[in-house]
């Protein structure tokens, strides 16, 4: 891949207003003119660039995956000591151009949902626009990132500058679109890997919830129990078929270990990942709105062995009410 393709692929983004903060008017004619740069000429561009360049890396006719969630979240995915060796492997590049493209797809499609529901507002287009900023930036990061493990580095344009670093610092991130962890426009917190510390969190509370499971008691209060704790027993029984996710264990501890990795150890990650992690793993933590049992089920037997288990010597402190648990049980 030539560095001329890269600088051709930033200017479009910078053309059409989203390399910088945008500025308004922020409404549907406005947004629509730039969907149709992206989904005609940009998204084109970014797959012949990654294609071009894995195709001379690897020597062969590389093709761009279809989609498929679970192959995208092995792919993305790593323990710590795994990481220096998946930063050079073709498929991870593959998925996370993937990866980047559905969320593209799907940040387009939230617009159509609101228009056809007539809840679209202009405050709402602003805040996918500001996404869809920091999406196309860091799709440069990716490329560049690309060409510094497995091939020549690649420098941004000079004249984005400070302009795209603000983009980072001062619009609206995605983890505040999808939890509204900050505040709009927040300069305080600009790190995506929060929203990837959220799903960690989403993940331990629904299984803790499942189980019931709130602490050892003490005189003075509730102590806390390891999460490493519970999960340990819980996949001692997983694995005999008397607890089942919705979502294969294997793959929400891969995604939890990886929230807990990004949240301590501060290695890359890029803005589409909470986008396809939480879709991933919805059918777990949110499987549906009405029913927050829905997601787990378990054996009456099981969980009283879990709870017997974790408790040892010590007393626990438990839900005790079947109806608050956030687990069907299906014996």
């Amino acid at each position: 891949m030539s560095e001329k393709q890269f600088l051709e692929y930033t200017n479009k983004i910078e053309k059409i207003g989203l390399s910088m903060r945008p500025k308004g008017p922020f409404d549907l004619a406005s947004f629509q003119t730039i969907r149709k740069n992206i989904e005609m000429d940009l998204i084109p561009s970014f797959k012949e660039i990654v294609l071009s360049f894995l195709s001379s890396y690897s020597k062969k006719n590389i093709k761009f995956p279809a989609y498929n969630l679970e192959q995208i979240v092995n792919q993305i995915s790593y323990k710590y000591n795994d990481y220096k060796r998946r930063v050079k492997n073709i498929n991870y590049y593959k998925a996370n151009a993937l990866a980047f493209t559905v969320v593209i797809d799907m940040l387009l499609k939230n617009i159509d949902k609101k228009e056809r529901e007539n809840q679209l507002t202009e405050e709402y287009i602003r805040e996918q626009w500001y996404s869809l900023s920091e999406m196309f930036f860091y799709s440069c990061v990716f490329i560049r990132d690309i060409c510094r493990y497995i091939g020549e580095p690649l420098k941004f344009p000079i004249y984005w500058g400070e302009r795209t670093e603000n983009l980072i610092k001062t619009s609206m991130i995605t983890q505040e679109l999808l939890y509204g962890c900050c505040a709009q426009k927040s300069i305080e917190n600009t790190k995506y890997t929060v929203a990837l510390a959220t799903i960690r969190l989403m993940i331990e509370v629904k299984i803790r919830r499942a189980l019931g499971i709130k602490g050892f008691k003490t005189k003075e209060s509730i102590t806390h129990i390891p999460f490493c704790t519970i999960i340990k027993k819980v996949k001692h029984y997983y694995n005999q078929g008397d607890i089942r996710f919705a979502v294969p264990l294997d793959k929400v501890n891969k995604i939890y270990a990886m929230s807990n990795l990004y949240l301590h150890a501060a290695i890359r990650s890029y803005p589409w990942y909470p986008y396809v992690f939480y879709e991933y793993v919805k059918p777990l933590i949110q499987p549906n709105e009405w029913d927050l049992r829905a997601g787990i089920e378990i054996r009456r037997s099981a969980l009283q062995s879990i709870l017997n288990d974790i408790a040892e010597t010590k007393e626990l402190d438990c839900i005790t009410d079947e109806r608050y648990l956030a687990a069907t049980f299906f014996d």
